[in-house]
């Protein structure tokens, strides 16, 4: 599988897998994407399953500035993260949809309850899960996720606006 292959942190399988077998036509949405990883993973399966999902990744492809992790990648110094991020999916392309912005702006392109799975794994402050779940909240029809629970600033936020979310593995996830 070419996600394999790709830098980058990805163990949501499972939360991936579990919308894919829901879905036979949805609209999916996926808040950050570094060098894409879970974008390629998610768009293989698309592919494998000949679903009828459109599948949208939102990223302004800047890196998190109050990340070492990122702030040291060769990528973000050279300012080559889209770039990388694109050949890494290029066999994928015709089941990704990118959209180079931050999420604000990207919230903007959806109309209230047009989404069936939004997973958010952008930055990972409070307030920054917080206000993403804020702003994309009313998108979504279906399904509500994210990844990294287990960082103190996603779990607050989660946990404040999501109280009746499930956990599997890093992730959590709720029915709107």
């Amino acid at each position: 599988m070419i996600y394999e292959n790709i830098q980058g942190w990805f163990n949501y399988e499972d939360l991936f897998d579990m919308m894919i077998d829901r879905f036979d036509e949805a609209v999916f949405v996926e808040i950050g994407a570094w060098k894409g990883k879970s974008a390629a993973y998610m768009g293989e399966r698309i592919k494998d399953t000949g679903k009828n999902i459109k599948y949208y990744v939102i990223d302004h492809f800047k890196g998190n500035r109050d990340s070492d992790l990122h702030k040291n990648d060769e990528d973000i110094i050279n300012k080559t993260l889209y770039k990388t991020f694109l050949k890494n999916i290029d066999p994928l392309i015709d089941y990704i949809n990118v959209i180079k912005c931050s999420s604000n702006h990207g919230c903007i392109m959806f109309n209230n309850r047009s989404i069936d799975f939004l997973f958010i794994d952008g930055t990972h402050t409070y307030r920054a899960v917080k206000k993403d779940i804020k702003l994309w909240l009313p998108k979504v029809k279906k399904i509500i996720a994210g990844h990294d629970y287990y960082l103190t600033g996603v779990n607050r936020a989660v946990n404040e606006l999501i109280p009746n979310h499930k956990v599997i593995g890093d992730s959590w996830y709720a029915e709107n």
